[in-house]
């Protein structure tokens, strides 16, 4: 038979004068409960409404992305500076949104970024065509 020791290795801590782990953060207070903070910008909360949400969020930022690469192929400096600063924003704001609502991240979201990005290519097109000729 195999002492206990082998079997729990974490056995020999209960014989040990020093506190645990658990004991330690909580007695020092090392981990402090965190508020709720009211988000900055709330997102829906209806399928639909993340959806739609999702839609125009990626519909915007796939038309910024791709006027910044028609910018950049013309050689348009103001453009491409102000396309590539429209992109990191939304980029981060973003981030931020599906980091702070888990709702943000379900399928209904996915299928509005999907689409709401796949429309905005191709309205980035249209606009920038004529916007800056063929």
């Amino acid at each position: 038979m195999l002492p206990s020791s082998l079997i729990d290795p974490f056995s020999i801590c209960s014989q040990c004068p020093h506190p645990t782990i658990e004991e330690f953060v909580t007695a020092h207070q090392l981990v402090q409960p965190q508020l709720k903070e009211k988000p900055w910008c709330p997102t829906p909360q209806s399928r639909l409404g993340r959806f739609l949400f999702c839609f125009v969020a990626e519909l915007f930022s796939f038309f910024i992305i791709a006027s910044n690469f028609r910018a950049l192929a013309r050689g348009l400096y103001v453009w491409t500076a102000v396309t590539d600063g429209l992109c990191v924003l939304q980029g981060m704001i973003m981030t931020k949104l599906m980091i702070e609502d888990a709702k943000m991240r379900d399928w209904w979201s996915i299928t509005g970024f999907t689409l709401g990005g796949m429309c905005g290519s191709v309205l980035s097109i249209f606009v920038t065509k004529h916007l800056w000729g063929g």
